[in-house]
């Protein structure tokens, strides 16, 4: 199922491609909801390479990942940095822990702030 989805993310970049003309260059590059920071390595190398593929990016393009603190880790850090990512998005609701109970959040409070910290 989730191969289905990355495939269909995919066509759907082809799809896309010359709608806004293909001299349009694009200067950012968002991804959020849904929790993109799920994503290994493998699926963001493919839809990276996607989109390069078929859009022009500016080289200084911001890139934005939306991403929830137990996603954080070095290693996906650097991937991310490695895909040229250089703007996190860090869904941090709230730094008290009675509160993100309640909203059934996955995190502590000591967990947001190691997120932030890496």
């Amino acid at each position: 199922m989730r191969q289905d989805w990355l495939k269909a993310i995919c066509t759907e970049i082809v799809t896309r491609k010359n709608e806004l003309g293909e001299d349009y260059l694009h200067k950012t590059l968002y991804f959020g909801g849904g929790t993109p920071s799920m994503l290994n390595a493998k699926e963001w190398r493919q839809i990276i390479e996607t989109l390069e593929d078929n859009y022009h990016i500016s080289n200084s393009a911001e890139r934005t990942l939306e991403a929830n603190p137990e996603d954080i880790t070095l290693e996906n850090c650097n991937l991310w940095l490695e895909l040229g990512f250089n703007r996190l998005s860090i869904g941090v609701q709230s730094l008290n822990d009675k509160a993100l109970r309640s909203s059934n959040r996955r995190h502590s409070a000591a967990e947001a702030l190691t997120a932030i910290e890496t």
